[in-house]
């Protein structure tokens, strides 16, 4: 049983050894990684959709990126219309244009309740605020009983009266 204890023991020592040397060399391969980059790999560096490889144009495509997707479909339209990429360029922007055909129309309804919303809003101060517009409304809508004129001499007392409906 000792001999067994010893071996592990031993074996537990070497497998440290070779993992402490592991750990040494990650550390320096790390070191060596931040060292500054020199002129050449600067300029290989994508500086547009267009100079980047298809696998960081998934990545990016994958996260949203709309730039990525657009730069996917030109090479898509290329792949299967087997065209340059000028012309898949032109593809693109005929299918965009389609895209965007009747769009105006489809945001009406977005448009007009944004706009009755907004309207709603700056009415509001008025009829909670405004003493005349407050009366107006009380009587041809609310008839509730109309407070004393020592009760209304400021806006708020007004807004107080009105939002008591």
């Amino acid at each position: 049983m000792k001999r067994f204890v010893l071996k592990q023991k031993k074996a537990a020592a070497e497998a440290s050894k070779v993992a402490g040397a592991q750990q040494q060399s990650t550390i320096a391969a790390s070191a060596a990684a931040f060292e500054s980059p020199d002129a050449e790999a600067i300029k290989s560096v994508p500086t547009s959709e267009k100079d980047m490889d298809n696998c960081a144009l998934l990545t990016l495509a994958a996260l949203n990126v709309t730039d990525a997707r657009i730069e996917l479909l030109k090479r898509h339209i290329m792949s299967v219309d087997e065209v340059s990429y000028e012309e898949a360029e032109q593809t693109f922007e005929k299918i965009e244009q389609a895209n965007r055909k009747g769009l105006f129309a489809h945001t009406i309804p977005y448009k007009l309740g944004i706009g009755a919303s907004l309207i709603a809003a700056f009415a509001s101060f008025p009829l909670c605020f405004h003493e005349p517009t407050v009366q107006y409304f009380n009587l041809n809508f609310v008839t509730a009983d109309i407070p004393e004129a020592k009760d209304l001499e400021t806006a708020l007392e007004v807004g107080s009266w009105a939002w008591n409906w």
